[in-house]
C-alpha cells in the first residue's frame, strides 16, 4: 500500500518546478506550526492564572514546549512535546533516580500519571504518551493545525493542554516540591 502511494505521489511531479514548490512548503512546515502553536500558547498564558516571576516558558522545537521555574533552564520543565505530557530535567545534572525514588508516590507524579508513565535513569522523569486523541487524532502535526484554527477540535486540545498545565502549575503544593527538586537533588 504504502509503495502504491509513494509511486502515485512521485508521478504528481511531473516537473521541477512542482517539485521545488513541495519541498518550499515542506521546509516551513516547523515554521507553519510554530504560528500554530503560539495561538494556543498565547492561550494558555493568558487562562492560566500563574505568577510570570515564578514561571519562565521554553520551548525547544515546534513542537516541544513548556513552563519551568526559575532562571536554570536544566530545572523540572512541565512540558508537551509531540502529542506526550512530559516532566523532563537535564539528567546530567540532577539526580532523576533520586528524584523518582522521593516523588513517586507523591503528588506531582502519582496525581497525574501511571506507574508505568515514570521513568528511572532517564531525563524525562514521567511521559504519557498520545496524551491528546480528538476522534482518534493523535499525530501532532495534525493536532498543531487544529491549534490554529477556530473550531470544536481546537477548543478540545486548548482544554486537555490547560488540564495538563493547571494540574503543575497553579497548584502551591506541587510547586514547592518542584522547587525542592531544582534546588536539592542535584
Amino acid at each position: 500500500m504504502n509503495e502504491i502511494m509513494s509511486q502515485k505521489a512521485a508521478s504528481l511531479f511531473d516537473d521541477i518546478g512542482k517539485w521545488n514548490a513541495f519541498l518550499e512548503l515542506y521546509n516551513l512546515k516547523d515554521r507553519i506550526i510554530d504560528q500554530w502553536n503560539s495561538r494556543l500558547i498565547e492561550a494558555l498564558e493568558k487562562t492560566i492564572v500563574f505568577d510570570v516571576d515564578k514561571w519562565k516558558f521554553r520551548k525547544w522545537q515546534s513542537k516541544s514546549w513548556g513552563w519551568h521555574t526559575g532562571e536554570d533552564p536544566g530545572s523540572l520543565v512541565i512540558l508537551y512535546e509531540n502529542n506526550n505530557f512530559c516532566l523532563w530535567i537535564d539528567g546530567a545534572r540532577y539526580d532523576t533516580n533520586q528524584i523518582v525514588d522521593t516523588f513517586r508516590e507523591q503528588k506531582i507524579f502519582s496525581g497525574f500519571f501511571r506507574p508505568s508513565e515514570i521513568l528511572k535513569n532517564n531525563s524525562y522523569l514521567a511521559i504519557r504518551k498520545n496524551a491528546i486523541s480528538i476522534h482518534n487524532l493523535t499525530n501532532p502535526d495534525l493536532l498543531a493545525w487544529h491549534a490554529g484554527k477556530d473550531t470544536s477540535e481546537s477548543k478540545l486540545l486548548y482544554d486537555e493542554l490547560h488540564r495538563f498545565f493547571s494540574f503543575f502549575m497553579l497548584d502551591p503544593e506541587i510547586y514547592g516540591m518542584i522547587l525542592d527538586i531544582n534546588k536539592v537533588l542535584r
